[in-house]
């Protein structure tokens, strides 16, 4: 019976027989990690994009579209195969490690320390048959990824730091629904409910038909425009994209913190790290 190797990158050859080079791109939300790496995967002769949710998967795939890139994509869900396509954009789950490519883009790598999901990252990082590989990371999960690369035999790597070119502020204080909404506010719920009971207040502050629901749990969209009706019309969400998903700017984040939050439901305060929330974007 073949043994199963005590070197986990090991179970990998086609990587195994390639000396490849990562670029750990390493930066807070929206500092232009994933769209640098992009810009170079674009002019790859073949590639591939790799995404932690569906939707993102779909909403790259629809970039390079418009720039006139062919790009298949391909899900847990769905797949869209186009003949002569140089890039495929797909999730983690779904990446295939027996295709050599030459540029490969692997978004989110703090996703290693999901206990559900970590594992694609894993095979992902160690099984990559390409010359080229950017990693898009947070701050806390690069001794990770570099113990993981330093198990692969003739490997190298390098880091570029990327910072956010506005700051991030957090509000300490708590966010009053009655009087403090103002155009350009995302609230961040976190149930259905919640969301519906939302768009309600929301209506009788006289907020009516100028804003949008939309429902990110890994695995679909859609848009509530009169807190009834429902459209899969939505572009693709994710928990760095709302501005350049929805093509609007935001001008403050409330998150429903349920237990956290005081007598008025709502605190100011950093986004999760999943990226599964519902969100009100007042237009």
């Amino acid at each position: 019976s073949e043994k199963i190797p005590s070197n986990p990158a090991d179970m990998y050859p086609l990587a195994r027989a390639m000396n490849r080079h990562f670029i750990i791109h390493v930066g807070p939300t929206n500092s232009g990690k994933t769209y640098q790496s992009l810009q170079i995967l674009a002019q790859a002769t073949s590639g591939v994009y790799v995404a932690p949710l569906r939707l993102l998967a779909l909403e790259i795939q629809e970039q390079f579209w418009e720039k006139g890139i062919l790009c298949s994509m391909q899900t847990g869900e769905e797949e869209e195969l186009i003949e002569n396509a140089t890039i495929m954009s797909c999730t983690a789950e779904m990446v295939n490690l027996s295709i050599a490519y030459d540029v490969a883009v692997v978004d989110e790598c703090q996703m290693l320390g999901d206990r559900e999901r970590g594992y694609a990252w894993t095979k992902a990082i160690l099984g990559l048959p390409c010359a080229q590989i950017h990693l898009c990371t947070a701050p806390e999960a690069v001794g990770l990824i570099k113990r993981l690369i330093k198990t692969c035999k003739g490997d190298t790597y390098e880091i570029i730091q990327h910072e956010r070119t506005t700051p991030l502020v957090f509000v300490p204080r708590a966010f009053n629904i009655s009087t403090d909404v103002e155009r350009g506010d995302a609230f961040v719920v976190f149930s259905r409910r919640d969301a519906i009971s939302l768009a309600g207040n929301l209506k009788k502050q006289g907020f009516k038909d100028d804003f949008r629901l939309t429902a990110q749990f890994w695995a679909c969209r859609f848009v509530i425009q009169d807190g009834n009706r429902c459209q899969d019309k939505c572009p693709a969400e994710h928990k760095s994209g709302i501005e350049g998903a929805l093509k609007i700017k935001i001008r403050q984040r409330i998150a429903a913190a349920g237990r956290n939050s005081d007598e008025t439901g709502y605190v100011s305060q950093k986004k999760r790290q999943d990226g599964s929330f519902y969100g009100y974007f007042l237009l």
